[in-house]
């Protein structure tokens, strides 16, 4: 039973969250895994000492911390509402699974950008995209904005929709939960620049090492959308073999090159954060000029793939069923 209502948890998740998204003003607890990461890196830094060591150490500390809590807190709570009322367990891990994916909210954000481009108002989505991306935006001509776009959903087809998937698949709730800890500490604690390059650099690794398998599975979901599409799925599989390594990340380049090869455009180039250029390759061909249309297809690649993801997560979970009957 317990099985069943987690089984049915994710779907009722997925759903949610490809119904209505990240709605505006909602209590969110990725905003509150994030908070508490700030408050924690406060009170480490004031005791850190000045070498590198110790800079790691703390925010390896960070890092032990965020993950114990979220996971403790997370299972001890359903636990508690499966002994209070299955269906109340469902409703609550049912909000977990939608917390942590984010396909439409992403789908939202890049075509708010695509929108104002369209508009012919640069400035404004240039404003739009600072909200979905890391790097800065305030310099970029409307080819680079329009690239960096196409790139964070390449990217976040992994980070936020993928990944986030297969760990429910195989831990429930709590897994996803966990991964997504494991991400927002990355995203902000990740940077290579003076301030995190050491304090930063478990949060970086750790979001690698979860990362490897679904950015591949990701990117292989990428491929057999693009067929089914009708978008030019040999040049993203010859892409994805040529470029998949060029990219600074050695995941965010399986979905970007296969993304760059499928729309037949140019991704990556230099991009600035915080200030600090990083010289990047470009990945693809570039077998013409991106333009604001490629936004809506890598989002139409985003979402097929996520469809298709399904059928793991069902695949995977009547398996795990079946041998929890037998023992």
């Amino acid at each position: 039973m317990f099985y069943l209502f987690s089984f049915a948890a994710i779907i009722i998740g997925l759903l949610l969250d490809l119904i209505i998204g990240d709605p505006e003003g909602w209590p969110h607890v990725v905003r509150l895994i994030g908070s508490f990461v700030d408050f924690l890196e406060e009170k480490i830094r004031t005791n850190l000492g000045s070498t590198p060591r110790e800079r790691k150490l703390g925010g390896a500390l960070l890092w032990a911390i965020v993950m114990f809590c979220t996971t403790f807190i997370s299972a001890g709570l359903l636990v508690i509402c499966w002994k209070i009322s299955p269906h109340l367990y469902l409703v609550v891990a049912s909000v977990i699974c939608f917390e942590v994916l984010s396909v439409k909210a992403l789908k939202k954000g890049s075509i708010a950008v695509m929108e104002k481009i369209d508009a012919g108002n640069l400035p404004a989505a240039r404003n739009l995209l600072s909200m979905i991306v890391g790097r800065d935006t305030y310099e970029l001509d409307e080819k680079h904005v329009i690239m960096a776009a196409v790139e964070t959903v390449a990217e976040n087809t992994c980070d936020g929709c993928i990944a986030p998937l297969f760990y429910l698949m195989i831990f429930g709730p709590v897994g996803g939960l966990a991964y997504k800890a494991v991400n927002t500490m990355d995203s902000m604690l990740g940077y290579k620049n003076e301030r995190y390059i050491d304090f930063g650099f478990f949060a970086a690794k750790a979001d690698d090492f979860f990362n490897f398998i679904p950015a591949r599975i990701s990117a292989i979901l990428m491929i057999i959308s693009s067929f089914i599409l009708k978008m030019d799925h040999a040049g993203a599989v010859e892409i994805f073999k040529r470029d998949r390594f060029k990219s600074e990340s050695i995941n965010a380049g399986q979905t970007e090159s296969v993304c760059a090869g499928a729309l037949g455009i140019q991704l990556l180039g230099d991009a600035t954060y915080k200030g600090v250029i990083h010289e990047r390759p470009l990945v693809g061909y570039g077998i013409r000029e991106c333009n604001s249309d490629d936004i809506d297809k890598a989002n139409d690649l985003m979402y097929l793939s996520v469809i298709l993801m399904v059928i793991p997560v069902i695949i995977w979970r009547i398996i795990c069923a079946k041998l929890f009957h037998l023992i």
